[in-house]
Parts: structure tokens; C-alpha cells; sequence
């Protein structure tokens, strides 16, 4: 195994330790002042890791992928108030370090498991088999949350998905789909933030309201597609 697969597969692992580190229920025991900045420092050191095993084109994912992070989450927190983090219960929210870097780390790993599964399994076999789950997995949430205004969000991935003419990059989109469905729910499942219902769906109370919505997914696909065509832009992909 590769050592950038292996940081791949640790994915969520690395998740559950931080985000139970930044949780409500590490805020309501008193100890979250001492564990918010060792999971930051950790988090800090681990991608320093991550970054030394990456070749040069998966260094500028997550580095630009953090910088459309930091944009987009102070748009969604602070402008449309869509959800808050453990630690930053009352306006004007925060938005801790983890969030950043893990949004890096979050497409990093996307990148990396898409060119793993194009080269073991073909890439036209691997976005079959990803649009399947991605139907299934959306299907089920909506299903089985009745969040069916949450439909709404896989707009998000769908469109750069058809806009994006290389094979690659919608396979890393699709990828980036499911694995940050996973994230969203163990983020909330854990406590380490949650979505608003008050602000959820332009405050509307005719529809079921769920944390998080049940295309969260598409979200992070975009901001993944707004991260390659800034790649692109500014010829960032190759070493000079």
C-alpha cells in the first residue's frame, strides 16, 4: 500500500478523533479548552505528513481546496447562517482551524481514492459503480429521513459534474460525493456541529427539516470543482 493511500484510508478515523475532540460534549465537560488546541496542532502536524507523501499536484488540492474552504465556510456560517461548530454557540460563530485543513484533507482524499479505483478497477467501472451508491445512499437518506426538500442539494453536484468534460475530474467529484456524505453524518452524528433548522430551507416550516441535508454531499463537489478550475486557472497542476 502506498503511503498516500494509507493516509487515504485514515480518512475517517482522523475525523472521529478530532471531531469528538471539538464536539458539544467535549464544550459541556469543561475539558474542550485543552482539547480544541491539541486537535488543531495535531491536525496541523498530521497534514504537514500528508503534504511531504504528496506529489506536487495533490499538494495544490489541499492547499487551494483549504483556501475555497475558508471562503465558503465564513459564506455559509456567517452570511446564510446555515450552521454552527461546538464551541461557538451564539452569533457571531467561529469557524475552528479543523475545519479548514479538513476540507483540504477531504479533497486530498477524494483525489487519491479516485485515481486508486481508476487504476485498479478502469475509470468508466468505477463511475458506474459510484453512481450507484451515490442513488442508493441519497435515495436512503431521503427516504428514510422524509427530508425531501434535501434533494435539492445534489444540484450542487450534478451540474459540475456535466460541466466537467475530463473523465478524472468527475470521478474525483463523485468520490468527493459520497465521502463527504459519510463526513457530514458522523460530524453531526458525534456533535461536532449541526445545521440549523431555524435558517434550513429559507425558513420555511411546511418541510421536514434534517441535519444535514440529505445531498450534503454536493456541496463539498462543488466546492471541489471551483478548486480545479482555480488549479487550471492560474496553472497550478504542473511542477515548475
Amino acid at each position: 500500500m502506498s503511503p498516500t493511500l494509507f493516509h487515504a484510508c485514515l480518512f475517517y478515523p482522523v475525523f472521529i478523533l478530532i471531531g469528538a475532540q471539538n464536539s458539544f460534549t467535549a464544550v459541556d465537560s469543561g475539558w474542550y479548552r485543552f482539547t480544541f488546541p491539541a486537535s488543531a496542532l495535531l491536525l496541523m502536524v498530521y497534514s504537514l505528513v500528508v503534504l511531504r507523501a504528496s506529489n506536487h499536484r495533490q499538494r495544490m488540492l489541499f492547499l487551494v481546496g483549504m483556501l475555497v474552504c475558508a471562503f465558503g465556510e465564513n459564506l455559509c456560517v456567517h452570511a446564510l447562517d446555515l450552521y454552527h461548530f461546538a464551541g461557538a454557540l451564539a452569533p457571531a460563530y467561529s469557524i475552528p482551524p479543523y475545519v479548514v485543513l479538513g476540507h483540504g484533507y477531504t479533497i486530498w482524499t477524494a483525489l487519491i481514492l479516485s485515481e486508486k479505483s481508476a487504476e485498479r478497477f478502469g475509470a468508466r467501472r468505477s463511475l458506474s459503480t459510484l453512481w450507484a451508491a451515490i442513488a442508493v445512499v441519497t435515495a436512503a437518506r431521503v427516504l428514510l429521513n422524509r427530508d425531501y426538500p434535501g434533494i435539492i442539494w445534489l444540484s450542487f453536484f450534478l451540474i459540475p459534474y456535466f460541466l466537467s468534460p475530463r473523465r478524472e475530474d468527475k470521478l474525483l467529484l463523485a468520490t468527493t460525493y459520497l465521502l463527504a456524505t459519510g463526513l457530514e453524518s458522523l460530524g453531526v452524528g458525534i456533535k461536532a456541529w449541526d445545521w440549523h433548522a431555524s435558517t434550513y430551507y429559507y425558513q420555511s416550516a411546511r418541510f421536514p427539516l434534517h441535519s444535514p441535508p440529505a445531498a450534503v454531499g454536493g456541496f463539498y463537489a462543488l466546492a471541489d470543482w471551483i478548486t480545479l478550475q482555480l488549479l487550471r486557472r492560474f496553472n497550478l497542476e504542473a511542477e515548475r
